[in-house]
C-alpha cells in the first residue's frame, strides 16, 4: 500500500493550526539525529565525510587542509587520514573513528572544521522563507511568558551542532522581550542533551563557550575537539547518558527525528527496557522499505512510522506528536 503525504501550503499565517493551550502537557521526548539538523543547512553523516575526504585531496587547495594544519596536524598524517576515511566506505566520520582510534585527533578537528561554517543565523531567522520544525515545535510550546516553564518536553540529541538551542534562546528572547539571562532561565526549563558532545557550549550559557557562528578558527576548533565525544568514547557512568536514560524512563511520547535508529544507540538509552509511555513515534525520511522493517523489528513493533517521504516537519504535522 502505498502511503500518500499531502505537500504543505505556502507560508501564511493560516499555516497551521496552533493547539488551544499553545503547551506541551503530556511528557515529551523528541530523540534528534542528523536528518533533524538537514532543514538548518548541516550535512548528514554520509555528505559530511565525503565533503571531507573531497576537501584533503593532494591536488586541491582548501581552507579546511589549512586549518588542520594550523591545528599542529602534518601534511603527512592528513593526506593518510584523508585516504584511510575515503577507501574504509563506513557511512560518517563517526563510525570510521570508532576502529581508526589513531586518527581521533584529526578526525575530530575536521569534523569542526566542516560544521562550523554551518553555523548561520540567518538560516535560523526565516531567511528563505518557508516554515521549518524549529518553529513548528516552538509554536506547539509558545503561550504565555508564565506557561512555558510548563511545558512537558525534553530532547536528546545525537548531533553536535547547537542550532536548536540558539533558535529557541533568540525566539523565547523576541517573543517576550526578554534580557539575555531571562531567556536562559526559560530555556533551562527544556531539557536538551548532547549525548556525544556539542561544538562548543553556547555563549550564552557560558562565558568560554562559543557563539553561533560559522569564523573557524584554531582556537574554535580546539573549543570543538575537547566538548565532542566520538561513539565509542561515551562512558556508561556518564553524567549525559544517565539523564537521557531517565529522560526515557519518565516519557509518555517517545519521538524519533531524523534518526537513524542505529542498534547501539537505542541500547545505549535502555529503549526497550525503560519507555512504558502511550506512544513511540518516529520518521523514516528516504528508508527503504526493508530498512523500515528492520526498525519495527529493533523496536519489538512498538514503533509507528511516518511515509518515508515525510521530513521531520511534515512527521511533525502528519502524527500526535504533541496531541
Amino acid at each position: 500500500m502505498t502511503v500518500e503525504c499531502q505537500q504543505p501550503a505556502p507560508f501564511s499565517r493560516f499555516h497551521y493550526v496552533k493547539t488551544k493551550i499553545n503547551m506541551i502537557q503530556r511528557e515529551t521526548l523528541l530523540v534528534l539525529g542528523a536528518g533533524a539538523s538537514v532543514p538548518y543547512g548541516f550535512p548528514d553523516g554520509h555528505t559530511l565525510a565525503q565533503q571531507i575526504w573531497n576537501k584533503l585531496s593532494e591536488t586541491v587547495e582548501d581552507p579546511l587542509k589549512l586549518q588542520l594544519q594550523e591545528c599542529g596536524f602534518e601534511l603527512k598524517e592528513i593526506y593518510e587520514f584523508k585516504k584511510e576515511l575515503q577507501l574504509s566506505h563506513q557511512p560518517s566520520v563517526d563510525a570510521f573513528l570508532e576502529n581508526r582510534q589513531e586518527y581521533i585527533n584529526i578526525g575530530k578537528a575536521a569534523i569542526a572544521a566542516k560544521l562550523i561554517p554551518y553555523e548561520l543565523l540567518q538560516v535560523l531567522d526565516r531567511e528563505g522563507g518557508g516554515l521549518k520544525w524549529y518553529e513548528y515545535l516552538f509554536n506547539q510550546m509558545s503561550g504565555s511568558r508564565n506557561d512555558f516553564e510548563k511545558n512537558n518536553l525534553s530532547i536528546v540529541t545525537l548531533n553536535y551542532d547547537r542550532s536548536l538551542e540558539y533558535f529557541l534562546f533568540r525566539a523565547l528572547k523576541h517573543s517576550y522581550g526578554l534580557i539575555d539571562n531571562e531567556a536562559v532561565d526559560l530555556l533551562k526549563s527544556i531539557p536538551i542533551i548532547h549525548l556525544y558532545g556539542q561544538l562548543g557550549k553556547p555563549d550564552f550559557y557560558d562565558k568560554t563557550g562559543r557563539p553561533f557562528t560559522p569564523e573557524v578558527s584554531q582556537v574554535n576548533i580546539k573549543k570543538c575537539i575537547d566538548e565532542i565525544q566520538i561513539f565509542h568514547e561515551l562512558v556508561e557512568d556518564s553524567a549525559e547518558l544517565k539523564e537521557a536514560r531517565e529522560l526515557v524512563s519518565k516519557s509518555e511520547i517517545l519521538c524519533f527525528l531524523g534518526f537513524g535508529y542505529h542498534p547501539e544507540n537505542i541500547k545505549r538509552l535502555s529503549i526497550n527496557e525503560s519507555f512504558k509511555g502511550i506512544n513511540m513515534l518516529g520518521s523514516v525520511y528516504q528508508f527503504g522499505k526493508n530498512e523500515i522493517n528492520q526498525v519495527h523489528r529493533l523496536l519489538k513493533g512498538r514503533i509507528r512510522v511516518g511515509a518515508n517521504n515525510e521530513n521531520a516537519l511534515q512527521f511533525l504535522r502528519n502524527h500526535p506528536v504533541f496531541s
